[in-house]
């Protein structure tokens, strides 16, 4: 069922709007011949007249969550509660519905059929879903549509990134759905940020592509950096300034770790709005998974010192893969001393079958990978179950995963599988880059 979107929602998406313009080069749309690098995000859409870009892993329109993923994201945010934390899930809204129809229809011409209103409709539902969970789920596509209209840019046109102004409003719609939880450690600061003195240059991620593959030279954006009235107080993860104000982490990619020092001020935006301390702990380049996990395999998670966990996920990728929410939650099970597992070395070969002990609980029950040496590994597999079913999982380490958690196992959890019972896992990976890796199985309940 379509759920209804405010009428002024409804506008914004629907206003009139004019022909396609042309592309800084026809070679950006040619998914065969653009370069290796760029083909997973081609074809590539770009108005030269507008500046505008936009990759085709951008024009997604199904959000919605899976009834695993729901109850998956459930578990997760009891594991956070039973440490005394609340999470909150902040996912940056899908660039083409804030650009607006005018910019869309410069730009994606009629055969990249976006529908922009099935993509709105769909980002709407998955937020309430995430609500549903228990999670702090600010719903940022308000925000950014408001602060389009007011004339503010919340994304850049050439980076797929949000711009300070962005990040503030962003971190407004926090502080606004952490004070209706009734979140009790929110103190905003009461001055508003202002435009810093120098302006914030950002050269494009995207625009980086279009130079490359259209030879040609493209400008960089300039747009306002913020002042924060209130500086934050926050003072890194391994920081130990005593402070009586309440802790946030937060776990994200780029967005809040541009060029790998948080040059947008996410941190700071939040920290403003919000009154908390944040230690910032994103991992640019780690996708939505390497900081969460990392956070919670260096054992930070148990140390108490946080009151709040942020998990920033863009929404490009957002909750697709089931396979990573359970990864996340087998790293929260396992982490609290819960998983009794033993190891068994995995076999020299590129398909292992390994049997699992009778009457294994799966909401609690979790496997893991050892590796050998650190770095990027992926390991797919099937479950098999006592009535003939099978699942497909997979466990994923990326390059940028922080040193603290490299040496940590990739955990799987095997819940989300309803009544019936697992009694067996197939894997299958790359030999040469898991040799001497250990597969932690759950011991016989």
């Amino acid at each position: 069922m379509r759920l209804p979107l405010a009428h002024s929602l409804l506008s914004l998406l629907l206003a009139a709007g004019v022909a396609s313009a042309e592309p800084y080069c026809a070679a950006l749309q040619e998914e065969q011949t653009i370069a290796k690098t760029y083909r997973q995000i081609a074809p590539i859409y770009s108005d030269a007249e507008r500046g505008w870009i936009f990759a085709n892993d951008q024009l997604r329109e199904d959000y919605a969550l899976k009834d695993s993923a729901v109850h998956l994201l459930e578990r997760i945010v009891e594991e956070i509660r039973a440490r005394g934390m609340e999470l909150a899930i902040v996912i940056p809204p899908p660039r083409p519905l804030v650009a607006g129809p005018d910019t869309r229809r410069g730009v994606l011409p009629p055969e990249a059929g976006y529908d922009a209103v099935r993509a709105a409709l769909s980002f709407q539902r998955m937020m309430r879903q995430i609500a549903e969970t228990g999670a702090v789920a600010p719903n940022l596509l308000d925000a950014a549509l408001a602060a389009e209209t007011a004339g503010t840019p919340f994304y850049f046109q050439r980076d797929t990134h949000w711009t300070p102004s962005g990040a503030v409003r962003s971190a407004a719609a926090l502080a606004e759905a952490l004070e209706q939880a009734s979140v009790p450690w929110i103190t905003p600061a009461a001055d508003a940020p202002a435009p810093a003195t120098d302006p914030f240059v950002e050269p494009g991620s995207l625009a980086e592509v279009a130079r490359e593959v259209c030879g040609i030279e493209i400008g960089p954006e300039t747009t306002a950096a913020v002042r924060f009235p209130r500086p934050a107080d926050a003072v890194g993860l391994l920081g130990d300034t005593p402070s009586d104000t309440a802790r946030a982490a937060l776990v994200g990619t780029s967005f809040s770790d541009r060029y790998k020092r948080d040059a947008l001020r996410v941190a700071d935006a939040i920290a403003h709005a919000t009154g908390m301390d944040v230690d910032n702990v994103s991992v640019s380049g780690g996708g939505a998974l390497s900081a969460f996990e990392a956070y919670v395999l260096s054992g930070e998670i148990d140390a108490a010192r946080h009151k709040l966990l942020i998990w920033e996920v863009p929404y490009t990728s957002a909750f697709k893969s089931v396979s990573g929410l359970r990864q996340i939650l087998g790293a929260l099970q396992a982490g609290k001393g819960g998983a009794d597992l033993a190891p068994v070395a995995l076999p020299d070969a590129d398909v292992a079958r390994l049997a699992l002990p009778a009457g294994l609980d799966p909401d609690t029950s979790v496997f893991g990978v050892r590796l050998e040496r650190p770095g990027k590994a992926r390991v797919k597999g099937v479950l098999h179950f006592d009535n003939g079913s099978r699942m497909k999982i997979s466990l994923a380490r990326s390059a940028h995963m922080p040193a603290r958690a490299q040496s940590a196992p990739m955990y799987l959890s095997l819940a989300a599988a309803g009544t019936r019972r697992p009694v067996a896992i197939e894997l299958s990976y790359d030999a040469a880059q898991m040799a001497g890796a250990t597969v932690l199985l759950p011991r016989r309940p």
